[in-house]
């Protein structure tokens, strides 16, 4: 059972065969395979092909970058940022803005 596996992993496919025995989006797997050379070249009109194998690391990589991007909350976007900090200040009364022009007229700022 092992060695029918080892076999499945040694078979050259194009990126959109692949994705459909995975079960994983066409252009996923074409993403985590920009860059790597393929294992047969495209030649004469025929597409470039992968292991399975290569296929499944190159997978596997682009799994583990984006959970450690995730992980460190470096995937919150500047949108959803500002989106909590306008939510912070609503809490604190008032929006953001309204209470940095309250601040400034207080002190003799503006």
């Amino acid at each position: 059972m092992v060695s029918a596996m080892a076999n499945d992993d040694d078979k050259l496919t194009t990126y959109s065969a692949a994705a459909k025995l995975l079960g994983r989006n066409r252009r996923t797997v074409q993403a985590a395979l920009e860059g790597l050379t393929p294992d047969q070249p495209s030649k004469d009109g025929a597409p470039a092909r992968w292991k399975l194998s290569t296929i499944k690391a190159a997978l596997e990589r682009r799994d583990t970058l984006n959970a450690d991007y995730v992980r460190n909350d470096a995937a919150a976007s500047s949108t959803a940022t500002l989106t909590r900090a306008r939510a912070t200040g609503k809490q604190q009364g008032g929006n953001c803005r309204n209470a940095a022009a309250q601040d400034g007229r207080r002190t003799g700022a503006a």
